[in-house]
């Protein structure tokens, strides 16, 4: 329950779709008291989990039951299971996807890991799959990275793990593909109080001289021929989403390429 990747306003809003029975299959222990307690600190997640538990249908076979007759819709959420292949007829037909159980390792946290259960495949009946393959950061230069979890290993603050003290990090870089744009910005402010805080302390002032600050960037990205874009030319971008979504009845029309931004930004 601990790294469930939904809010609990989408949870909440999936489960009072109209003509739609909505149940959460998830092991027994799934909130045991060591869970709660895990959550205790993180308000969000403690709602969420409760919420979840009242949604808890446990001990559900293998592959779970069809929908009741009298439903329109079933929803069906399921904890430690994960795809392992699909299965098709002669013509090439979705029929099943092949499922897998896991177990976590460790004690209760957002961070455990999965490992599959031996022996544990069934066939979940299947005539349409959709895949979600989310987001992965990639490495940087000069940072620690865990490939697994595609994040930059960091501690307090969002100080790197590892590092000299003079290297951050935030957001999905920071704790992978979670949470809503609210849980960065919050995520944001705590790594700008801890590097405003390690300034003062003096521990910012790498080689003896002091910080670059926002003239540094700028040079060093000249040098690397890497362009900026500053508020003047965010705001173009913005301009040219706005007219593109009016004139197809869109609040906006999203640019989906650097280059096309690139030039919007130049314009």
């Amino acid at each position: 329950m601990l790294h469930a990747a939904f809010t609990i306003k989408e949870l909440r809003e999936l489960s009072k779709r109209a003509g739609a029975t909505m149940e959460l299959n998830a092991p027994k222990d799934a909130f045991a008291e060591t869970v709660l307690a895990a959550a205790k600190s993180d308000r969000a997640r403690k709602r969420l989990i409760e919420l979840m538990g009242k949604l808890h249908v446990p001990d559900i076979e293998d592959p779970p039951p069809p929908p009741p007759l009298d439903a329109d819709r079933m929803i069906r959420i399921q904890f430690q299971r994960v795809p392992v292949g699909f299965v098709g007829d002669s013509n090439s037909k979705l029929t099943a996807v092949r499922m897998q159980r896991t177990e976590l390792d460790g004690e209760p946290a957002a961070g455990q890991r999965a490992t599959p259960v031996a022996a544990s495949e069934y066939e979940l009946p299947c005539g349409l799959a959709l895949r979600a393959v989310g987001y992965k950061s990639s490495p940087i230069d000069d940072a620690p990275f865990d490939p697994k979890r595609g994040v930059v290993p960091s501690g307090a603050g969002g100080r790197v793990d590892g590092g000299d003290g003079q290297l951050y990090v935030c957001g999905w870089f920071r704790r992978g593909p979670n949470g809503v744009i609210l849980t960065n910005v919050t995520d944001a402010q705590e790594v700008s109080s801890a590097l405003l805080a390690d300034r003062a302390d003096g521990k910012l002032s790498g080689g003896g001289g002091p910080c670059g600050g926002g003239d540094a960037v700028r040079e060093t990205l000249a040098v690397q021929g890497k362009p900026l874009i500053d508020f003047d030319a965010w705001q173009r971008i913005d301009a040219l989403e706005v007219a593109r979504g009016e004139a197809v009845g869109k609040v906006r029309e999203k640019i989906v390429t650097v280059d096309e931004m690139l030039d919007a930004a130049s314009a």
